[in-house]
């Protein structure tokens, strides 16, 4: 190919012809880790060199493999392969998942402090110097879980757009 304008593509493609490769760009090449000027020519696994990528050209379909510490989505098309690399994608989704895993910890636990204190509040037979560390209590778990929330919006909106968190009522002394 005299015009290499397929080179600029982030997704790779293998042409196949016969059995043997007939083009392949730069993206494919970088990925299945081969020299793009010596593959054209060659068998198709002997470019490929994995035997995955010879059943998706051979039977068709599509798979999410790991080339060469890369996680690639593989699909074949009309006459050979298309590749695209969502190595990014899944580490950001898995930076998403330990994010979520930690949120969840951090705010169960103020908020199983606060149900389980006021699940005690409602026993009649409390006394008056107990109900007022549990309510307390539940007080300054709740002002943690205000914390942890304004600490997720940080980025949100600037400081000067965040409006301050309602104050808690305050408790007879």
């Amino acid at each position: 190919m005299a015009d290499r304008w397929w080179d600029r593509l982030v997704e790779g493609v293998v042409l196949v012809e016969d059995g043997r490769v007939v083009g392949i760009n730069a993206a494919a090449a970088t990925m299945v880790g081969t020299d793009p000027e010596r593959a054209v020519g060659l068998p198709a696994i002997a470019v490929l060199r994995d035997h995955r990528l010879e059943r998706l050209l051979d039977r068709g379909g599509r798979e999410e493999l790991t080339l060469r510490t890369r996680r690639v989505e593989v699909e074949a098309i009309d006459g050979g392969l298309a590749l695209r690399d969502v190595s990014e994608a899944r580490r950001a989704q898995e930076s998403a998942r330990a994010l979520l895993a930690v949120l969840s910890h951090e705010l169960r636990t103020p908020v199983t402090t606060i149900r389980s204190t006021l699940e005690a509040l409602g026993y009649d037979e409390l006394d008056e110097g107990y109900r007022a560390g549990l309510l307390e209590r539940a007080a300054d778990e709740a002002e943690r879980l205000v914390r942890l929330l304004d600490d997720l919006t940080v980025d949100v909106a600037p400081p000067r757009e965040r409006r301050p968190a309602p104050s808690a009522p305050q408790r007879p002394t």
